[in-house]
């Protein structure tokens, strides 16, 4: 490859360099506005992949340097020093040969050094392991249902909305006989090291006092997003953990404690977004995570033992649904 056609591909390459960096500093300042804690994982993603081409490129870029050193052109000798010079060469391309032939004996080796190669470290690409989680196939599609105790209203579609980054989302709406809808994926992981993201607009009612069965009593509509994890050998129900996001009017009689985690999500469209690993190490300290080699995203709706048929309505929706392993 000639001077000039190495130059060029250096120039390309430098303002490949120059979009990856302006694309970073928008991210970047997405970050700022989210907040660390809660900066959505695709974002983290889309960081991570522009931080690898910038530094691909400058790997490149010095690469195509080196060549373009080698490519230099070389100072012509006149034709008298070449003379000079080629004899030189030859007296010492001789000396060199008879002193070899003079110390080579059949015990002698010829000791070769060694040189280490140069290898170019690439981060691996963080996958996400969730499947159909923007929901752009139906529901149905890697997504399983369960319905307990069916009766009463209930619906489960796929809607358009532009709170999310594919314009569909899961809506579930239950207003039964006492039970509920349950949509489940179940996900093996490596490690408990995986970033869990999702857009969820949960809503419950309180039902009136002539709604309960036993005026003593308060009865809610249920709505959240469940997370039960499992070792190798799972078992349904007797999970190592769970996590329990819920909305915020439902009375759900249970707290954080032994292995269990209580969060509260409010009515409108907000984020879910933790670290599975950091999560269980701060809420409770001491479980032994490597235990955990399974999980079940479970997004819920469902009413109280106590409803009366038809009443305390709940309704869920749910969009780009990512566990990514990092």
């Amino acid at each position: 490859m000639d001077m000039r056609a190495i130059q060029n591909r250096i120039g390309a390459k430098q303002k490949s360099i120059e979009i990856h960096k302006n694309a970073l500093a928008i991210l970047e300042q997405k970050v700022a506005s989210f907040g660390s804690l809660y900066t959505p994982p695709y974002i983290e993603l889309e960081i991570q992949a522009h931080q690898a081409k910038i530094q691909q490129y400058e790997y490149e870029i010095h690469q195509l340097n080196n060549m373009l050193a080698t490519a230099q052109p070389s100072y012509v000798l006149p034709p008298s020093r070449v003379v000079m010079v080629t004899c030189c060469l030859i007296i010492c391309s001789l000396i060199v040969i008879f002193g070899v032939l003079e110390v080579y004996s059949p015990d002698s080796t010829l000791t070769i050094p060694s040189v280490e190669p140069v290898t170019q470290v690439i981060e691996p690409t963080p996958v996400d392991l969730a499947k159909n989680g923007s929901f752009t196939s139906d529901w149905n599609v890697d997504w399983e249902q369960d319905i307990d105790k069916p009766g009463g209203n209930m619906d489960v579609q796929i809607v358009d909305t532009g709170f999310s980054e594919s314009g569909k989302a899961l809506h579930l709406t239950y207003s039964g006989d006492k039970g509920g809808i349950f949509i489940k994926q179940s996900l093996d992981i490596p490690d408990t090291n995986v970033n869990i993201h999702a857009q969820v607009n949960p809503t419950s009612v309180e039902a009136g006092a002539l709604e309960c069965e036993g005026l003593i009593y308060k009865c809610t509509g249920y709505a959240g997003l469940v997370i039960n994890m499992y070792g190798e050998n799972k078992t349904e129900g007797d999970f190592i953990a769970q996590i329990l996001y819920v909305h915020e009017s439902a009375d759900i009689g249970l707290k954080t404690q032994n292995n269990r985690i209580i969060k509260r999500i409010s009515s409108g469209w907000s984020p879910i977004s933790i670290n599975l690993d950091r999560e269980l190490r701060s809420q409770l300290p001491g479980m032994n995570t490597k235990l955990i080699k399974n999980i079940d995203l479970i997004f819920f709706v469902a009413t109280h033992e106590r409803c009366k048929n038809n009443k305390c309505m709940a309704s869920m929706d749910v969009s780009d649904v990512k566990v990514i392993d990092k």
